[in-house]
């Protein structure tokens, strides 16, 4: 655990997230948020969960001694993300990793600058997750299995060993995920969805037994940042 000036980089989820930080301070860190830094000009100079919306995200450089928390995740959102991420250009070290006291971390995981782990979820031994990965309650990522950059886990999903889980997708809730799938970058599966086959990158995949409900394009370098990662 760490701690120091602390910047929230979108308002949505800040509520849950200043919780998250109690429990990662009382369990010994040090955290000290300073405000929240949001696009919408409607939220500028208000107060979410007692902190200061301090203005667009491209004030960052304001700040030079904070670290930050990259905030911005829905299944809506998922492609933007990145491309929020490149107009930022921070180095990995200035995004803080927080990870809940109540989540198990195998010895032998990884967890990437920027990501998110909530109370409950378990990181199998052997995981890799890549930057900027959100994993909700009590959601479950087999061993051995890889999540890559952007990556939403939403609560109570549920990964056998050895899953693939792209760049900047997003998996729904209680949804489970069989062993050695391969979830492509960009692609998202509905809530409560039984994935025994292949997403394709771009998929909005749903149900049991699954439908593909849309595709959407997927930028290039999305694909690229999945590939680097696998490679």
């Amino acid at each position: 655990m760490t701690g120091g000036p602390l910047i929230f980089l979108g308002a949505t989820a800040v509520p849950e997230l200043i919780d998250v930080l109690v429990d990662i301070n009382q369990a010994g860190g040090s955290w000290a948020p300073r405000g929240i830094l949001d696009d919408n000009p409607d939220l500028a100079g208000t107060t979410i969960a007692g902190l200061p919306v301090l203005g667009p995200l491209e004030r960052v450089a304001e700040h030079p001694d904070a670290r930050f928390v990259f905030a911005i995740g829905s299944h809506s959102t998922r492609l933007a993300r990145h491309s929020i991420l490149c107009r930022l250009d921070l180095p990995d070290d200035r995004y803080a990793t927080l990870i809940h006291p109540g989540a198990k971390v195998y010895a032998s995981a990884s967890i990437g600058a920027g990501s998110i782990i909530h109370f409950g979820a378990v990181i199998a031994n052997g995981v890799r997750l890549g930057r900027w990965v959100i994993v909700l309650w009590n959601s479950v990522i087999g061993a051995d299995s890889r999540v890559g950059d952007g990556a939403l886990i939403t609560s109570q999903v549920t990964t056998n060993s050895g899953v693939r889980i792209g760049s900047y997708s997003f998996i729904g809730s209680a949804s489970a995920i069989a062993e050695a799938v391969t979830i492509g970058p960009g692609a998202m599966v509905g809530m409560r969805s039984l994935v025994l086959r292949n997403v394709a990158s771009g998929t909005f995949q749903f149900g049991d037994p699954p439908r593909i409900l849309s595709r959407q394009e997927v930028p290039d370098g999305i694909i690229a940042n999945w590939e680097e990662f696998t490679r």
